[in-house]
Formats: C-alpha cells, sequence, structure tokens
C-alpha cells in the first residue's frame, strides 16, 4: 500500500513541474464547471475534492515532500490553482493489486505557453485523441517517457492529468461529464471546502487510515468539510451493507469520537458529545462533528508517514 500511494503522488510530482516550468503566476477566475468531478475516470474508487485558498495547510505538506521541487515553484502552483479534484483507484492495492491515479485542477493556465515548452521538452512526448470522430476534432495530449504519466489542457482554465486514463477523460470531457458520480456527491460538495468520498473498498482498504474500520462492512462514504477558522465541521453518510451493520457501526463510532485522543493526550475532536450519529436505514448520518485544523494537519501527518512519504 505504500508503494501505491506513492505512485500516485509521483504523478503529482511530475504534473506539476511540466505545467510549473512553463508558465508564470496569476489569479484564477471564480467560476468552475459543475461537471468538473465526473471527468476523473469511472473506475475511481477514492474522489477528494479541495478549495485550494481554504486548505492551504493541508496541501503544502504533500508538495512539500517532494525532494527537488523548488519553493516558488509551490506557491506558483497554489496562486494558480483553484480547486483540484484527486482520483484514485486503489481497491486491493493493500495486495499489492493494481493502482492509479488521476487529477482536474481549475485555476488559469496559460495553455499555449505549457504545450509550446512540451514539445520542446525530450522527456515529454506528444500524442493525439479525437474524443468525437465525425466531428474530426483532435485534442493532444503530453505523455511522460520516464513514467508513462499523461496530461493535457483542455483549455486555458483546466488542467487533467493521469496515470493512465487521459482518453477516457478526454472522452468525459467531450460530452460534459459521463456521469460517473451520483448526485449524493454533487449535492454535497456544492459549499463544502473539503469533499470525501469513496466507493468500492473493502474493509482492508478503509483499515489503511483507519485501523478499527479493519471489519466494518462499509460499502461507501462521503464526508464534506467546511471550515471557519481554526475548525473544521464535518458532515457525512456512511452506507453500510445492512441495517444491522450500520447499527453496530454507528455504536463504534460514537465510542471511537468521545475517546479519541491527539498525541498530546488532548481531546481529538471538539466537544464530542455535541456530535450526532444516527442511523438512516443501512445508513449512518454524521453531523457536526468539529475538528480543529492542527489535528487535521496532525492525521494527514501521520497517514503520509504510514504511506512511507515522510
Amino acid at each position: 500500500m505504500r508503494n501505491a500511494v506513492y505512485r500516485s503522488l509521483k504523478l503529482s510530482t511530475a504534473v506539476l513541474a511540466a505545467m510549473l516550468v512553463y508558465s508564470c503566476a496569476s489569479i484564477p477566475e471564480k467560476a468552475v464547471m459543475e461537471s468538473s468531478v465526473q471527468l476523473l475516470p469511472s473506475g475511481t474508487d477514492v474522489i477528494i475534492r479541495a478549495d485550494v485558498e481554504k486548505n492551504r495547510e493541508l496541501i503544502e505538506p504533500v508538495l512539500a515532500m517532494f525532494e527537488g521541487l523548488p519553493e516558488n515553484l509551490t506557491e506558483e502552483f497554489l496562486a494558480r490553482t483553484e480547486t483540484v479534484w484527486a482520483g484514485l483507484d486503489f481497491n486491493g492495492a493493500a495486495d499489492g493489486k493494481t493502482f492509479g491515479s488521476s487529477v482536474v485542477a481549475f485555476g488559469d493556465y496559460p495553455k499555449g505557453a505549457i504545450d509550446w515548452g512540451l514539445f520542446w521538452d525530450s522527456s515529454w512526448e506528444k500524442h493525439s485523441y479525437n474524443p468525437l470522430p465525425a466531428a474530426n476534432a483532435n485534442l493532444p495530449y503530453w505523455k511522460s517517457r520516464k513514467d508513462g504519466n499523461q496530461l493535457v489542457f483542455p483549455n486555458k482554465k483546466y488542467m487533467m492529468a493521469s496515470a493512465g486514463e487521459i482518453e477516457e477523460m478526454l472522452d468525459s470531457w467531450a460530452d460534459g461529464g459521463s456521469g460517473n458520480v451520483d448526485a449524493a456527491w454533487l449535492e454535497s460538495e456544492s459549499d463544502a471546502d473539503v469533499t470525501i468520498m469513496t466507493r468500492n473498498l473493502s474493509p482492508e482498504d478503509y483499515a489503511v487510515f483507519i485501523p478499527e474500520f479493519k471489519k466494518v462492512p462499509i460499502e461507501s462514504l462521503i464526508l464534506s468539510m467546511r471550515r471557519s477558522e481554526d475548525i473544521y465541521t464535518i458532515s457525512g453518510r456512511f452506507r453500510m451493507d445492512s441495517e444491522v451493520s450500520s447499527f453496530l457501526f454507528s455504536a463504534l463510532f460514537r465510542t471511537l469520537v468521545v475517546t479519541a485522543k491527539d498525541p498530546d493526550g488532548q481531546r481529538l475532536f471538539e466537544n464530542p458529545r455535541t456530535i450526532k450519529i444516527q442511523k438512516d436505514g443501512p445508513d449512518v448520518v454524521l453531523e457536526n462533528m468539529q475538528l480543529p485544523v492542527r489535528n487535521v494537519t496532525g492525521i494527514e501527518s501521520e497517514w503520509l508517514g504510514s504511506a512511507g512519504m515522510k
């Protein structure tokens, strides 16, 4: 699993370097295509959407892990990009199975300058794909000669990258979104600063991040995080395999949030007894879970460490 996470982050390294070497900073406009998440490949098991401006503390540690990446390039990426959607396909990765990753970013990118720079960069090769054969509309994309990662700027506002699924993403781009994500995700991400969705994962996959979930039959989850000052307020919905499982999981989760401690022995959650956890058929609904930013970054650091990236 550690190698799988590492490979996914390598994609971000290659894309970030290629994008920034051939560009200069500017401030992105405040507008996002509603179906952006639908551009991710259909096999995506984990989707993370983040507002860059409100979540710099979460994004910067990931970028900082890449040795040799100049600080000014990190700042330029953060300045250029408003929203990022990251998709991970690691179902079974804990057992060493196939792992993939894709990224969609919205911001303000000098497409012409980047394409020109990549054309003269021997480490990238140009490919052409036509998602609409009847219209004879070929779209160029770039493939790394080193690791096979793929990169495309369909216009000046979007960047898409993938470890191997860029043509499927271009198909989705051509038809305005392929409908790979259900409506519940689109509703939950509308006003959230961070949204996380999982599907098709095994209990062993969840246990990589939360060991207590190793034997919990979670079918999918949606978490929405909204930031206010130094607190994230989290709501969400866990879909279980049965009503019996939802009853057992709700009891387990109540115990976890009340007893959880940070590394200093302090409560992990603010006001844990005001957190609402209730059953709704096979679902467990979570509301008003307050987590200080310092604890969110601490959890992130621990997860990155467990992935062998720190």
